[in-house]
């Protein structure tokens, strides 16, 4: 049966029962102080500053006034507090403490204020269930000198902040529901595990220096943005499922091998970011926008399937720096599916009077700038039968006879005859003699048509060989 209403007083003559009962008989079992099935209301804050103490609250509640709890001095016994299937809607800091373990498990924690300040904590861990989430609205974690082992999983946050912490070997915050998460000025010397997480509207990551980042199948909600951030080991944001998300990088360095391959998002940008070792963005499903801005590759990086889906709002320098890593990695189809993109929105700046519209207008219609042989073909079939059409009509307009044996005249002209005309005017078979020569108009036809037929005849053997060396 739970016990209801108990109020600070008992919980105080709880904890001085086991300190008396430990200074008389010097047994370090009875420094483990349990709550049970009780319902705590606070009537006055409370402050516990002891050491050397194990607090363990099992089906317990505590509501109420402001919960203070300094435990130092890691002397005789390790300090811990552990917390499983309880509610917490009291304000609670944990402060100025050394403790060996921090625990919560299947906990609903509702406190405006949850702050964990200024500790040096071994092991601090709040864990649920996947049938059960641990629903808490805001922890702070604040200037704790040193936490060694941080193991958040299946949790339901409204806010988490991380300000000014040092974590000195593993971080892991998995399968999370986060719907804002804010880091700043944090050290992460080892793994940072951030794996199946989803978070919300907007999250940052400010002035922080992380480890190894294992973030691999985590949605990062609507925008997540990376600000002067130093990654000193390998950076993994492979598999993400984050099709309405922004990922912003600002400012930061990657120093080891990076990969977002396999993943899927709306928007990523890079502004003055430094790629120190191989990067990666192998199938990377990019929705709308993929952006480098002064970016830096040390080392080769990797762009072979990458998707762009909105492919007019991608930057020229953006290009231009993914086909520099395309040319470097041989990736040559890819290489060519974007150099044709460069000439492509080069092309849509320019105006007529423009020298090279001209001639980036005939290269996206005669073989999409060396990447189609098939337009190839049907360039150079279009101009060969518009300028035979058009001698044709010359012909039947002039008086003298000329190598063409049929004008518009000849109504019964069978088909083999305009077909072998045609040849001959295509592949210039038959048309060297002086009487075609002597006819200004249908030479000046010819000349223009061979022009247009060669230079289709050329890039369609351009585009044939796009596969060769680049």
């Amino acid at each position: 049966m739970e016990r209801k209403i108990k109020d600070e007083f008992y919980f105080f003559d709880e904890i001085n029962r086991v300190l008396d009962n430990y200074s008389k008989t010097n047994d370090l079992l009875e420094l483990k102080v349990s709550f049970r099935d009780i319902d705590f209301q606070f009537k006055n804050s409370i402050q516990l500053i002891e050491s050397g103490l194990e607090l363990y609250f099992f089906n317990c509640s505590l509501s109420g006034e402001r919960i203070d709890v300094t435990i130092n001095e890691l002397s005789r016994k390790s300090n811990s507090i552990e917390f499983k299937d309880c509610k917490i809607s009291s304000d609670f800091f944990i402060k100025d403490s050394k403790l060996q373990s921090l625990v919560f498990s299947n906990v609903e924690i509702t406190s405006s204020h949850f702050h964990v300040s200024s500790n040096e904590i071994y092991s601090f861990s709040i864990v649920g269930s996947p049938e059960n989430l641990n629903k808490i609205n805001t922890l702070v974690l604040n200037q704790n000198e040193k936490i060694d082992y941080i193991d958040f999983r299946l949790n339901q946050f409204k806010m988490l902040y991380i300000n000014n912490n040092n974590f000195l070997k593993g971080f892991t915050l998995n399968a999370n529901n986060i719907e804002r998460l804010q880091i700043e000025k944090s050290t992460f010397k080892r793994d940072f595990e951030f794996w199946k997480n989803t978070l919300g509207d907007f999250s940052l990551v400010k002035k922080s220096s992380i480890g190894e980042v294992k973030a691999k199948q985590s949605n990062f909600g609507i925008e997540t943005e990376f600000i002067d951030v130093d990654f000193l080991e390998r950076v993994d944001f492979t598999e993400l499922k984050s099709n309405k998300t922004t990922l912003k990088f600002k400012d930061c360095t990657f120093q080891k091998n990076t990969y977002f391959d396999n993943s899927t998002v709306l928007k990523l940008e890079f502004s003055s970011v430094v790629f120190q070792g191989i990067t990666s963005f192998q199938s990377l499903n990019c929705l709308h926008l993929i952006k480098f801005a002064t970016s830096y590759f040390e080392k080769i990086g990797f762009f072979e399937g990458i998707n762009l889906g909105s492919e007019n709002s991608i930057d020229t320098n953006t290009i231009r720096t993914i086909k520099g890593q395309l040319l470097k990695s041989e990736s040559k189809i890819d290489y060519l599916k974007y150099n044709a993109l460069e000439q492509r929105k080069h092309f849509q700046k320019l105006k007529i009077k423009d020298s090279d519209f001209y001639i980036l207008m005939f290269n996206s219609k005669s073989n999409d700038f060396g990447r189609n042989w098939f337009k190839g073909v049907k360039f150079t079939f279009k101009v060969s039968v518009f300028f035979f059409l058009m001698m044709i009509l010359v012909n039947s307009f002039v008086s003298s006879k000329y190598p063409l044996k049929f004008n518009l005249n000849d109504s019964f002209a069978d088909t083999s005859t305009i077909l072998s005309e045609y040849l001959k005017f295509t592949f210039s078979l038959g048309f060297g003699s002086e009487e075609f020569q002597s006819n200004g108009y249908l030479y000046l036809i010819f000349i223009i048509a061979k022009i247009f037929i060669g230079y289709g005849i050329y890039q369609t053997i351009t585009a044939f060989r796009k596969y060769g060396k680049i």
